[in-house]
Parts: structure tokens; sequence; C-alpha cells
């Protein structure tokens, strides 16, 4: 997208203005949830969400990357966090490059944390970097460092998950030659660096294999996502034949929750074991979008979407959206957004798809946004008066004609990316 100028636009809850990338002089004006979008950042180069949590954003502008919202976090804030002195955005610098770890690009980087808390970032190289807060100098930043004081010789990885629950897993970097690769679970984040300083030491990871080189691993509320780039092992089972060479989806977690793994649980596929989803076999994944309680996977020679979870449980009323599989239904569900408008009257194909903690929202063709799911802080972007929750794909009319390029979401927020390009 270089050459073209960018817009980055946010919805959603802003309580800990992590929705305003501005000075700070202008800050005292905002800290409201937007009900409707917002411009919250331009570029003519490069620009993206690198995180999106409950109180943090992770911009990356250009070269650059920037935290919003509340600052310390090593202490997350709560709900009566007074984050009005703390509004202006804080530069993350990169490490320094050296001769075993080159310096990687802001737009590399793969973050990983809480639904909270940005926690480090992963190279391409594989190396883990911790974020690291240094308010007591002259201007207070933030640094991505390197975990360990020796990083030539420790475990180096191809992405970092945690869930709302607290677990851990690593996938490990493999060679380009592999077939598999290695997934590492940990209790916790402080196990997991405990055994990353010292692997030889008391914690016990527990161990898994999967097939092909990962290429997305997210966390759920209970459990893990992982897709890969597909293999020899998922040609065999029929994965990655999408006509576009993407992947296919594994899921695990807590049985409790066995509608968020979007495929059958059993002894021959326990909740606890990564298992594939058997119903997206032969589309090629490309993308994996994962929130609390719903996962949508994008494929990327059709360019069709599917959905499957359950609405947020922990609600006052717990909802659910009428895109999501129903009781003794297919644990997947294609979605349909724009019936009749598509070819032959059918569905519109969709670009891109995001999944925050409660909503869904969906970049179809023309740039068409179609959103669902919970709005109560506005994360919906409907504007003003719009129903707290949404049960069917409904249209962001203000970006009808406009070129949107990409769309993410946060726990309760959502974010727009558009050109000034015609679609």
């Amino acid at each position: 997208m270089e050459g073209s100028s960018l817009r980055l636009s946010a919805a959603g809850f802003n309580a800990h203005r992590q929705l305003e990338f501005i000075e700070e002089e202008e800050a005292s004006q905002q800290s409201s949830n937007y009900s409707s979008y917002r411009t919250i950042a331009t570029s003519s180069k490069s620009l993206s969400v690198a995180f999106a949590g409950w109180s943090y954003t992770i911009l990356q502008v250009d070269d650059q990357l920037h935290l919003l919202g509340h600052h310390d976090n090593q202490t997350p804030p709560t709900d009566q966090t007074n984050s009005s002195s703390q509004a202006t955005p804080v530069a993350i610098s990169l490490p320094q490059p050296t001769s075993f770890l080159p310096e990687p690009s802001a737009q590399s980087l793969k973050f990983f944390g809480t639904p909270t808390s940005p926690l480090g970032a992963v190279t391409p190289s594989g190396h883990f970097l911790l974020l690291l807060h240094h308010p007591n100098r002259s201007v207070p930043n933030l640094s991505l460092t390197p975990a360990s004081t020796t990083p030539q010789t420790s475990p180096k990885f191809s992405a970092i998950a945690l869930t709302t629950s607290g677990t851990l897993c690593a996938a490990v970097h493999n060679a380009p030659a592999s077939s598999t690769t290695h997934l590492l679970q940990f209790l916790s984040f402080d196990t997991f660096e405990a055994w990353y300083l010292d692997p030889s030491g008391d914690v016990k990871p527990t161990h898994f294999q999967v097939p092909g080189h990962c290429a997305q691993l997210e966390g759920m509320a209970t459990g893990f996502v992982y897709l890969n780039h597909g293999g020899p092992g998922a040609d065999a089972r029929g994965g990655g034949g999408g006509g576009g060479g993407g992947g296919e989806v594994f899921t695990w977690g807590d049985a409790r929750h066995a509608a968020c793994l979007g495929r059958a649980v059993g002894a021959e596929a326990p909740a606890d074991r990564p298992g594939v989803v058997e119903t997206l076999l032969g589309v090629g994944v490309g993308k994996v979008a994962v929130g609390s309680w719903m996962v949508a996977a994008l494929s990327e020679g059709d360019e069709a979407a599917y959905v499957w979870g359950k609405g947020r449980p922990n609600a006052v009323e717990p909802k659910r959206i009428d895109a999501l599989p129903g009781e003794g239904e297919e644990n997947v569900r294609l979605v349909e957004v724009g019936v009749g408008e598509g070819e032959d009257g059918l569905g519109m194909s969709v670009e891109d798809v995001g999944v925050g903690g409660g909503h869904v929202v969906v970049l179809a063709e023309g740039g068409r946004v179609f959103v669902a799911g919970e709005n109560g802080n506005g994360q919906l972007g409907l504007g003003e008066g719009a129903d707290d929750f949404v049960e069917d794909w409904s249209e962001v009319k203000e970006w009808k004609g406009r070129h949107v390029a990409k769309v993410w979401c946060g726990v309760d927020n959502s974010f727009v990316l558009a050109t000034n390009r015609n679609p």
C-alpha cells in the first residue's frame, strides 16, 4: 500500500485513551467511547494495528511503533484508573542490531500479550523480545529487548500466544525442510520465562506436534488456534487445496467450551490436544481472526469466510450472533453478507475479517464493511442510538464507496484501514 494515503479509523471502547494518537494538548477533549468511526492515524507509507487490547493499542506507523492508552504495562489499569495524564502515545524502540540478531522492522514483528497488556514480540528470525517500560527517562518510552543475555543460543519461536486465563503456547521456530511444528504449552507467562532462561530446569512444558510450518498461533478465552502454511502432512489429508495455497486449522482447549473449537470432540479427538477443524479441510485457509469466544477463518482461494464459537458467556445477558452455528448444526458456518448483491444473487466475497471479545467485522468486496455482535461500547461503529447487540450482519454505511484495505478488532473496539483510492 505504499504510495497511497492511508487512513486508520477506530470505533468502540476508549476509556483508557487507547484510540487516541494525538498531541497531548488535544487529549483532554477526548477519552469517551467512539460510537462512530474516527480517524486516529494517517500515513503515506505504512500503517497497521500491531496489537489491540482492552486498555492498550500498538500502532505501526511507517517505521515506528507507538503505544496508545495506559502506559505502565507492569500495572494493568482497572475500570477506576485515571489515565488523563497518560494520553500521549509512547514510542517503542527496537533492539540494536547485532551479528546474531538482525534489526527487525516495525512491520515484521508479531506481538503477543494478554487481552489487557502487550508483553512482547517475536522477530522473523525467531527471537523473543520483552516489552519493557522506562518511565523515569527524560522522554518516557518503551523498548523491545531480548529476553535472554545469550539470544544466539536461546530457543527460537515462530509465534507466541496467551489465553485469557493466562495459559501460554509457543510455536518453536523450525527448519525450512521440516514438515512439522513443535508447540510448547505453559501454565503462565512466568513459567514460560523461567523455562526460556533455563530449558533444562524444573519447568516442563506440555508438548504437541502439528503438521506444517506455523503461519499463525492465536489465543482464545480458554484455548488456542493454530494455522499452518500447509505442507506434506496437510496435503495428505486434503488441506491447503483451496486454490490459493492456504493451510489448515487446528484448535484445542477447554472441553466445556467445545463450540469454540469448531470441531467434534471425543476420545479420538480430545479437546485438550490440537485437532484439525475438518470442515475446513481443502478450503486453503490464509488467515484466522480470533477473539475471546469466536473464531473466523478466511480462505485464500475463493475469498470466503467461516465462523464458529459462542456468545461471551460472562455477559449479563449472553447472546449469540445469527452467523454462528446453532445447536445440532455443523461446527463451522459460512459467512454470508450482502446476499442478493453478489454474483448470481449469492453472498458477496469476503476480503478480510476481524473478531473481538464479542463482535465480528467483515470486509466484503467493493470495500463494504459489515458488523455483528456486541455494541455496548460502540465497537460496531454504527453511530449513536444503535442497539447494544446486533444479531445479524449490518452494514456500516460510511464505508460504502470507499477503498477499505483491512480491518482489525480489539476486545471492545474495531479498526478500519482505508486508502484514498477508489474501490
